[in-house]
């Protein structure tokens, strides 16, 4: 989870942002998009909906399962403000999961 919780920090940071407000700083799309990008990466990652739920501030496995699958449908359809934060969820460097 060390590794998971790496990727979320790497994220807020590039984000611009603090882990407590990306995790905690409401319901702006910008938030909620790099959130939905974060849960899509962790479960290509290998990580369970209740380890993500975790790493994620306590948030519930349906939270995630919606998130996750938001991200797939932003992908599909290539959303402009989800291809805003793609790639730097994307970019290296994120170490390999050990």
């Amino acid at each position: 989870m060390i590794y998971g919780q790496h990727k979320i920090e790497a994220m807020a940071e590039r984000a611009g942002w603090t882990v407590d407000h990306l995790l905690n700083g409401g319901r702006k799309r910008e938030l909620n998009t790099v959130r939905q990008i974060i849960m899509y990466v962790l479960r290509e990652d290998g990580y369970t909906y209740k380890e993500i739920g975790r790493m994620m501030g306590g948030r519930d496995h349906a939270t995630i399962m919606h998130g996750e699958q938001a991200a797939r449908d932003a992908i599909a359809v290539q959303d402009a403000i989800f291809a805003h934060w793609w790639p730097r969820a994307n970019r290296e460097p994120f170490p390999p999961r050990p």
